[in-house]
């Protein structure tokens, strides 16, 4: 899971993920892929894109609601996804 403060943050995320999801895929099979929030539409078709190449859904939500991601048990942090 990744977690983006903005559009911006998921962009630079996004910047050079096709070699890093390359590798990943030597030991992960997506599932699918969620997003939460307004990416840039560069992002969102980019987005699109690798869902349709991986055949897994892509969903999005572009009105999101705020609230806390737990990184361990007991700890809350307080986090939102791209706008």
């Amino acid at each position: 899971m990744n977690a983006f403060a903005d559009a911006e943050a998921m962009d630079l995320h996004c910047e050079g993920a096709d070699s890093r999801s390359r590798e990943a895929y030597q030991f992960l099979v997506p599932d699918g892929w969620e997003i939460y929030g307004q990416p840039t539409e560069a992002t969102l078709e980019g987005m699109r894109r690798e869902a349709a190449a991986a055949h897994v859904t892509l969903t999005f939500e572009p009105e999101h609601a705020p609230g806390f991601l737990s990184s361990e048990p007991g700890q809350l942090r307080s986090a939102q996804v791209a706008r």
